[in-house]
């Protein structure tokens, strides 16, 4: 039976590029993308475009797409989600709950299915310290923002649906790759950053993968290694990731700033932010803040996520090992010319 993939999410920065690579993964298949905008839609003779929106009773189209798509559809990859940290949680359930939801429903009606994918991310462990393990988890602490709270809901709403549907989750961590992620504007805001203390601890590390590694990633586990009930921890892991008093170090050093702010734990870093914040302090250091608060605290929460059996397998196709120092490097070169050659420096020069 040839392949009909219903793909959401295909106009973002993941999305776009894995679609290239369903669609070469398989040459008999046909892809379904659910879009609020055609023009920016992927033209290609395999792919058919419907106008909808996840946020509406069946993903906003008539009864008769419904049908269709229940009746041929054998694979859904959703791939969708409001990524704005400085929503409502309200706000963000509606995309990335509530919507998950609803292709949820798609999924239990349509009865060709062979395989969902869930793309979530790594961080549903929110504020808790530790290490993520690749199996379903339960976060004990909140969350830093209300994109994290609402992903994890989304979770559990797949893990509820694994007895009917053949789910797996494929979780990303942070992805560095276009101008509108938030390393990038954070890194961007280091020139005129007025603040004398950020939160950090040593041995705090930071999870980055490129967005080219990341569809790499997924391309290969959904298409070579989908098991249903499966997750899959699409990360740079323990040893691969970065210590987060070395990222801050090569962000001044790139720039060339020497006077850089003291890490400290994050209990500290919030009284101080609430300080500034109500205090009067000057204008730009509260506009730091309110920009930057909602993934900032990440910087001092001990957490680590599990990717042994994942890498296990994209090793065995050929996929090299994300390195988190290395897609610094890469995002600094973009921001401040060639930094190749930049080192990474030990945390102790940080004060």
């Amino acid at each position: 039976m040839k392949s009909h993939l219903f793909l959401t999410g295909s106009t973002g920065t993941i999305g776009r590029r894995w679609l290239r690579l369903l669609l070469a993964a398989d040459p008999s298949r046909h892809i379904t993308v659910l879009v609020r905008d055609a023009d920016r839609a992927i033209r290609d003779a395999r792919v058919t475009v419907i106008i909808g929106d996840l946020r509406t009773p069946r993903l906003g189209v008539d009864r008769a797409t419904w049908n269709w798509l229940t009746n041929t559809i054998t694979e859904i990859v959703h791939c969708a989600a409001d990524i704005r940290f400085n929503r409502s949680i309200e706000e963000s359930r509606t995309v990335n709950t509530s919507g998950t939801r609803t292709v949820l429903g798609l999924a239990r009606e349509a009865s060709k299915l062979e395989r969902f994918a869930h793309v979530s991310t790594t961080y549903v462990m929110g504020r808790d310290a530790g290490e993520l393990p690749e199996r379903e988890y339960d976060n004990c602490s909140g969350f830093v923002n209300p994109y994290e709270q609402a992903k994890y809901e989304a979770e559990r709403e797949v893990f509820a649906s694994m007895p009917n549907i053949p789910a797996a989750v494929f979780r990303l961590s942070s992805v560095a790759g276009s101008q509108t992620d938030y390393l990038h504007q954070a890194l961007r805001l280091i020139p005129r950053n007025p603040l004398r203390l950020l939160p950090g601890v040593p041995g705090c590390r930071i999870d980055l993968i490129s967005d080219e590694w990341a569809a790499a990633a997924l391309s290969r586990l959904f298409d070579r290694h989908f098991r249903p009930g499966a997750v899959y921890n699409i990360c740079a892991g323990a040893k691969a990731s970065i210590e987060a008093c070395s990222l801050i170090n090569m962000a001044y050093a790139s720039m060339g700033l020497h006077r850089r702010p003291v890490m400290v734990p994050l209990n500290e870093f919030e009284r101080f932010a609430g300080h500034v914040l109500h205090n009067g302090e000057r204008d730009s250091a509260k506009a730091i803040l309110r920009s930057v608060s909602s993934f900032l605290p990440h910087l001092a929460i001990d957490q680590t996520f599990q990717n042994t059996a994942t890498m296990a397998l994209l090793l065995g196709d050929g996929l090299c090992p994300a390195d988190s120092a290395e897609v610094v490097r890469n995002l600094l070169a973009r921001l401040a010319g060639d930094l190749a050659n930049v080192p990474v420096p030990a945390c102790e020069s940080i004060r």
